[in-house]
């Protein structure tokens, strides 16, 4: 939902009978929608998204999305087929606390107008991992990057800067795996910023702390 080319397309074939879908992969907050410079060029004729939520954001905004259709998230389905399909058996309380990683390499243009964007995720994991040592908790720390990605370790070297006193360690996996979702559904509590794996942590029923510094 988030590719221009796919905007552009449905709006030049929006007279024909080709039917265009939306599948929803992030997490859109309202500030960033209305900051989108091309956001006047969203175009979506149908929108295969989360939840109710999504058609309240884009309610105010100027993206032109014709129809939306409650769907949930492709991700966590195709991870709960994966677990069946595997006959992966699945401990709810393995883990106490899934940190779910956010590493920010750049700068992101939608949040500029946010101070210290950059570090909110590395402060996150300090004070979780400052958490975990104090009371003891188990932690397994969610990495984003896959490892067949050509930048597989940046999250590694982001965390670096504010981890200097953890012997961390980040748990990743291939694509099809499903790593971040099976780490999930053995935590009782999913911490992050604002990841779209909050959202669809839910879909799990696992608390989530979302913090938003």
């Amino acid at each position: 939902e988030n590719s221009s080319d796919f905007h552009i397309s449905a709006k030049i074939f929006s007279d024909s009978k080709i039917k265009f879908l939306a599948v929803q992969n992030c997490f859109w907050i309202k500030q960033e929608i209305i900051e989108l410079q091309h956001s006047v060029r969203v175009f979506i004729p149908e929108f295969l998204c989360f939840s109710s939520y999504e058609e309240q954001v884009f309610d105010k905004s100027i993206c032109d999305v014709k129809k939306f259709s409650i769907v949930g998230s492709l991700r966590s389905s195709l991870a709960r087929e994966y677990v069946k399909r595997k006959k992966i058996e699945i401990n709810p309380n393995k883990f106490d606390i899934c940190l779910v990683s956010e590493p920010i390499a750049e700068i992101i243009p939608e949040f500029e107008y946010i101070d210290n964007f950059e570090d909110v995720p590395g402060m996150i994991a300090e004070y979780t991992h400052r958490l975990c040592k104090k009371k003891n908790l188990n932690l397994v720390f969610s990495g984003k990057n896959k490892l067949e990605d050509d930048r597989w370790d940046e999250e590694i070297y982001y965390y670096k800067e504010f981890l200097k006193n953890y012997d961390f360690k980040i748990s990743q996996s291939k694509r099809e795996e499903y790593g971040t979702s099976l780490n999930i559904m053995q935590s009782k509590l999913v911490i992050g910023h604002c990841s779209t794996v909050l959202r669809e942590a839910m879909s799990f029923k696992k608390k989530v702390l979302a913090c938003n510094f």
